[in-house]
């Protein structure tokens, strides 16, 4: 991006040319250079709009992910996978999630596609480090440095790759290169051998730990004879400025003048330093150390051990060193001391269930990480620390004393590659995390070390009484068992696998989750997610479990089961192209077949849908749901006698197949076999809060009832079926309604209810129903007319207004797209392009009223049109003044949506671009719906598309 180049440059551009997107993807690109993140994001937004592509959605993918917004960056980079911007998310975004093998193979694919590409070899070095292939990782690093040497986050990685290994010299020297917004470049001449009387200002950077750490380098240029002013951290400055080296602390807003000023971490390179320092040495103030002491003899007898179980900066949704605090208090459990916690900033109830899995009392000094002067007293005074690398470790270091130190794989360069202590802090053992994630023999060897003796395990006869009660069928004694074990090791890996299969046995499957998300923390493997995975899916939980299912895929792509499961996932998250492709890796597997056709049925390739179904049914002809999508398929095609009758098969292999009786329900209303249809839809799946399918019809009078109705599916649904409340109503009965609060204003005008109610109102009725329920409890089929809502006079006037500003009459209100997202895919959709060339020889003035249209949309149509259209789509979220302006307007031309059904309860009509299937209420065939009488349908047409449909339109409104 040239230096010379503004926002407002690029904005001007883009504004004199809005259909050009390479603007956009200009402005995109000098936000995000600024540090813009979410203004970046927008500009990508606004790109891949204007012009859609594969290459700007993987640039979308990209700042989404830079701006921490991972779940849409996921989104985005599988829909763009096929490049290598897309693919390049994919693999960071399992890197943030701690899946090194994922990421490194998803990495490797991309630079395999292009090996030339220096920020994809720098992303695939950082995966080969997380999996502890650290020769890996530094060849991949310099491969990057050799397409592109001036690439100095990349030396700065290989830097920290050569520093672990212990190669100083040349770690170093790659290491001055990290990025430091106060540093314009990084420092190219090295300090003079001596510097007597100079005085060199040395600039804090990074975090405490790191400033402590790094300081040991101050000390060489006092010995060289330098006049050393230093300005660290500001909660360490009353301790650096104790430091014999240090001549003076500088103030937090003093300008940073001397012969020579250097950041503390350039320092190593600057001085030459190839050599293993010591620490520096502090020394706390006497007066607090008293303090410390008092505190921790009013807590109880020696010894004091202090514990630290997390730290880090949060990453992308993690922390680079966190451990379980229950796993460290379990350690210290048998250990005879007072446990003092250092936790930094402990999370809500944390500290509670430290000392919960401790088994005693705690003493709680967390806030002197903001006191470091009490906080370097306390360490002065207790007697030993455990604890994740972290500040405390660096000032313990710096008292001379010994911690105890719990390192995450991978280690950060100070605590080497491997070993049970490091050069830079040899009098603390270290405690390694295995490369798996695993802690527990880490925190094993620390128990033993501490004196606890051997960790508290479990008799193995505890597991094997387990396995046995399990195997006889006593699930409640198995589970009390396997909670034995967890409780004296909690991730005892055999009992948690073994306490979520008993929970599965009993049909506990929701609560199976806790201990297989446990199993799979501590050993993600691909058996262990694909046993979470399932077990999410079924317990309702289809997005999760399409997470977890994504990040075993590549783990195991041989696997079997794990593609049946994930295939099932990926159908229930809306994910339908992606389903097929796996189940269709799976060819003599029944229920990828399944899967299969489902997902092309509800990816609108009806055809293909019956040809895999019918293959199925050809092995397994009583597969009652396949046979249920193949009557969906079926009847979406038209055939309307054969899916009945492939809907009557699913129900004789399984009477209790509730989704194949509510299907042909539906298929029956529209057939106009009203009183059948109501029947069979009492087994629908939309009321998931509904105690059961009811069963007795209600008595013809109701005199004296109190009766609650609560609502079910969308605001057109209820207003649909607020004509079969008024029957209820109509019966003698007192009606009170829950409704959505959208609809509540105008529904607590409708003379037949008594109450209105939103949300979980406590009321008391003699009977409770949901609406849908209603023509087949009242034994009245219909079809009825719709309700009557009457709008607000003022919100009327206010309309006529509005109208009367924008042009004389007539007004017709337009929308082209409803119904609920799915893949890609909605409901009721008619192509913008084809909608405004329909309407563009009627003279009318247009009134946009679609629901939330989408960037771009609302211009386009005006263009399509030709003229100027007046935006009152934000009335969808104000029911009153929509109301006020359907009864208003001339006519509507719409896809059947909520405004359809509140212009039919104030008496008007509309003309309806209904899809293919249309839903229940518009009929099968025909021009017109009993339930909507005057209402002209326009259909969409097999063979044809929109375009017979659109064409009667356009004719019909030249009448205007």
């Amino acid at each position: 991006m040239d230096r010379g180049v503004t926002a407002q440059s690029l904005g001007a551009a883009f504004a004199a040319d809005p259909g050009n997107a390479a603007h956009l993807d200009r402005l995109a690109d000098w936000h995000a250079a600024q540090g813009h993140l979410d203004k970046a994001v927008v500009c990508a937004r606004c790109a891949h709009a204007v012009a859609p592509g594969v290459e700007r959605r993987g640039r979308l993918a990209v700042f989404l992910f830079n701006a921490g917004q991972l779940a849409e960056a996921r989104t985005e980079a599988e829909a763009a996978r096929s490049c290598l911007d897309g693919l390049m998310v994919l693999g960071l975004l399992a890197l943030a999630q701690g899946h090194g093998a994922e990421a490194a193979e998803v990495l490797r694919a991309a630079v395999a596609q292009a090996p030339l590409r220096a920020d994809l070899k720098a992303h695939l070095g950082n995966a080969l480090r997380h999996l502890g292939d650290w020769r890996g990782a530094e060849t991949v690093y310099r491969q990057a440095l050799a397409v592109n040497a001036s690439n100095d986050r990349v030396a700065h990685e290989l830097g920290l790759v050569l520093l672990t290994q212990g190669r100083l010299a040349e770690g170093w020297d790659h290491y001055r290169r990290r990025f430091l917004t106060r540093r314009p470049t990084p420092p190219r001449q090295k300090l003079p051998a001596r510097l007597d009387g100079r005085l060199v200002f040395v600039e804090g950077e990074q975090g405490l730990g790191d400033e402590l750490f790094l300081l040991r380098f101050v000390a060489l240029l006092a010995e060289r004879g330098a006049h050393v002013v230093c300005r660290p951290a500001a909660k360490l400055a009353s301790l650096v400025a104790r430091l014999p080296f240090v001549h003076r602390v500088a103030a937090a807003d003093e300008a940073a003048v001397g012969d020579h000023v250097v950041f503390l971490g350039d320092l190593p390179y600057l001085l030459d330093a190839h050599e293993i320092l010591p620490s520096i040495r502090l020394h706390p103030l006497d007066e607090r150390v008293a303090e410390m002491r008092r505190r921790l003899a009013a807590f109880g007898p020696p010894p004091y051990v202090g514990a630290t179980w997390r730290a880090g900066i949060a990453a992308l949704g993690r922390l680079s060193k966190a451990v379980a605090a229950e796993g460290v208090a379990q350690v210290l459990k048998t250990v005879d001391c007072r446990v003092v916690i250092l936790q930094r900033q402990p999370q809500d109830g944390e500290v509670a269930a430290f000392a919960a899995a401790l088994g005693r009392e705690v003493l709680d000094l967390s806030d002197l990480n903001d006191d470091l002067e009490g906080m370097l007293a306390l360490l002065a005074a207790l007697h030993g620390q455990v604890a994740v690398s972290n500040t405390n470790i660096h000032l313990a270091a710096a008292l001379g004393k010994k911690a105890h130190v719990l390192v995450p794989h991978p280690a950060e360069f100070r605590w080497q590659l491997e070993g049970t202590h490091s050069p830079w802090f040899s009098d603390m053992p270290v405690y390694r995390q295995q490369a798996d994630g695993n802690w527990r023999p880490a925190l094993d060897a620390l128990r033993q070390d501490l004196g606890g003796g051997p960790s508290q395990a479990a008799d193995p006869q505890i597991l094997a009484r387990a396995v046995h009660a399990r195997d006889a069928g006593r699930l409640d004694e198995a589970e009390a068992l396997c909670r034995q074990c967890l409780d004296l090791r909690p991730d005892d890996t055999a009992a948690l696998r073994l306490l979520a299969v008993v929970l599965l046995m009993a049909n506990r499957t929701a609560e199976a989750v806790a201990p297989l998300d446990h199993l799979a923390g501590l050993l993600p493997t691909a058996e262990n997610l694909r046993f979470l995975g399932s077990a999410l899916l079924r317990s309702g939980q289809a997005g999760r479990a399409a997470e977890v299912l994504d990040r075993a895929a590549p783990m195991a792509p041989a696997d079997a089961a794990l593609a049946e499961v994930r295939a099932g996932a990926l159908l229930e998250v809306g994910r339908y192209a992606e389903a097929a492709e796996v189940a269709r890796s799976l060819p003599h597997n029944a229920n990828a077949r399944f899967i299969e056709g489902s997902a092309l049925h509800l990816m609108g390739d009806y055809a293909a849908a019956v040809t895999v179904l019918r293959r199925l049914l050809a092995d397994h002809p009583n597969h009652s749901h396949a046979l249920n999508s193949l009557a969906q398929a079926l009847y979406a095609q038209g055939h309307m006698v054969e899916a009945e009758q492939s809907w009557r098969r699913s129900l004789e292999a399984d009477a209790g197949n509730d989704r194949a009786r509510a299907g042909l329900g539906l298929m029956y209303l529209a057939q106009g076999r009203f009183a059948e249809g109501w029947d069979l839809t009492r087994w629908r799946d939309s009321v998931r809060l509904r105690p059961g399918v009811p069963t007795r019809r209600l008595p013809q009078r109701l005199d004296g009832y109190d009766a609650l109705v609560v609502r079910e599916q969308g605001l057109g649904d209820e207003l649909f079926l607020m004509r079969f409340v008024e029957r209820l109503a109509a019966r003698g009965c007192r009606v009170a309604y829950v409704t959505n609060p959208k609809l509540a204003p105008l529904l607590t005008r409708l003379p037949f209810l008594a109450q209105v109610e939103v949300g979980e109102a406590e009321i008391n009725a003699d009977l409770v129903v949901w609406p849908g329920d209603l023509p087949w409890l009242l034994d009245e089929p219909g079809p009825f007319p719709s309700v009557r809502l009457t709008p607000l006079p003022e919100r009327v006037s206010e309309m006529r207004r509005i109208l009367a500003d924008f042009g004389p009459p007539p007004y017709v209100g337009l929308t082209w797209r409803a119904g609920i997202a799915g893949f890609n895919l909605l409901s009721k959709s008619v192509p913008l392009a084809d909608f405004a060339a329909a309407l563009k020889g009627a003279d009318f003035r247009p009134v946009v009223l679609q629901r939330a249209p989408q960037e771009g949309e609302v211009v386009a149509l005006r263009d399509g049109l030709g003229r100027p259209v007046l935006d009152m789509s934000a009335l969808n979220d104000d029911l009153e003044g929509m109301l006020a302006l359907l009864s208003v307007l001339d006519d509507q031309v719409a896809v059947s949506n909520t405004n359809i059904h509140l212009a039919a309860a104030l008496g008007k009509t509309a003309r309806l671009l209904l899809p293919d299937p249309p839903e229940y209420r518009w009929m099968a065939t025909g021009e017109s719906s009993p339930w909507f009488p005057g209402f002209t349908l326009y259909r969409h047409d097999r063979a044809q598309g929109w375009t017979p449909a659109l064409r009667r339109l356009e004719y019909g409104l030249k009448a205007l």
